[in-house]
């Protein structure tokens, strides 16, 4: 099979992944112990959120909203986090991950609504959920949460993963300097995606597999695997989710992916890939 597209058409298409977005409504719900239900206000935070960042890059803003309610009174060092119809969300799966695995499966002939997600904020009765999401171990200089440095932390980590699939060893990561390897886990926050794909080019030297994450429907599981390059996306579904094959859609950052069966991996990886550097793809019963 060809190329999927020019370079030109290339060049577009990633403008446009980087910059995809989703429209999030976040309802802040304030608890206090005047009214019978627990309940005083109910606030709602409307923001978009990149479908290829985290959503801690939205807590500074969040929590800055907060503090300035009348009714709240905030302690700088309690982390928040999100939930989805009672669960919370794992932030270290980009947003349009956690989009397509949760919330697309019901809404993806609709999805002209935002999605709303429940905000919660660790307090003595309401622990954070460190045995379901990751904790935040961080502080700034004030003592408040420092999100952005366990986001540079875990993706720093998701990167040394994906490069030793690609290039078979995670020495080429290892060989960028402090200053480098920050800029470039920092460039999910900053949204400088010229910069970023200069850095990132640095640790592809060349590709022995292709990181790929596929996310099964109605379940937490997740077939992980270093893949052929050259191997067909049908090919890799049949050999993954043979029983799921033909009743159900891969989608890749919201796209039905079924036009790109007869392509390898590795154009698909190329165009499709998250900071990360990881292929995901979210498998959606129609």
């Amino acid at each position: 099979m060809s190329k999927l597209t020019s370079i030109e058409e290339n060049i577009e298409i990633k403008r446009r992944l980087w910059n995809g977005s989703i429209s999030l409504k976040i309802i802040i719900s304030i608890v206090g112990e005047s009214s019978e239900d627990g309940i005083t206000n109910e606030y709602e935070y409307l923001t978009e959120g990149y479908r290829n960042a985290y959503l801690p890059t939205l807590y500074p803003n969040i929590v800055s909203y907060i503090k300035k309610l009348p009714t709240v009174a905030f302690s700088n060092n309690s982390p928040i986090w999100l939930e989805y119809e009672g669960v919370p969300l794992r932030w270290n799966l980009p947003i349009g991950v956690l989009y397509d695995h949760l919330y697309l499966p019901a809404k993806f002939t609709n999805q002209s609504t935002p999605w709303t997600l429940d905000l919660k904020i660790a307090s003595s009765t309401l622990p954070y959920p460190s045995n379901y999401i990751v904790p935040f171990t961080y502080s700034a200089e004030d003592g408040s949460v420092n999100y952005t440095k366990s986001i540079n932390e875990m993706l720093l980590n998701q990167l040394k993963q994906s490069c030793y699939v690609l290039n078979g060893t995670a020495k080429p990561i290892m060989q960028l300097n402090g200053p480098e390897t920050e800029l470039l886990c920092n460039l999910v926050i900053t949204r400088n995606l010229k910069t970023y794909n200069f850095f990132n080019n640095k640790i592809i030297k060349q590709i022995r597999g292709i990181p790929v994450r596929i996310y099964l429907p109605n379940t937490q599981l997740v077939a992980q695997a270093a893949v052929d390059p050259h191997i067909l996306l049908q090919d890799l579904l049949l050999e993954r989710i043979p029983t799921l094959m033909e009743v159900s859609v891969p989608i890749i950052h919201g796209i039905d992916a079924g036009p790109l069966l007869k392509f390898q991996l590795n154009d698909i990886w190329h165009q499709f890939k998250h900071p990360d550097n990881v292929l995901y793809i979210s498998i959606l019963m129609p």
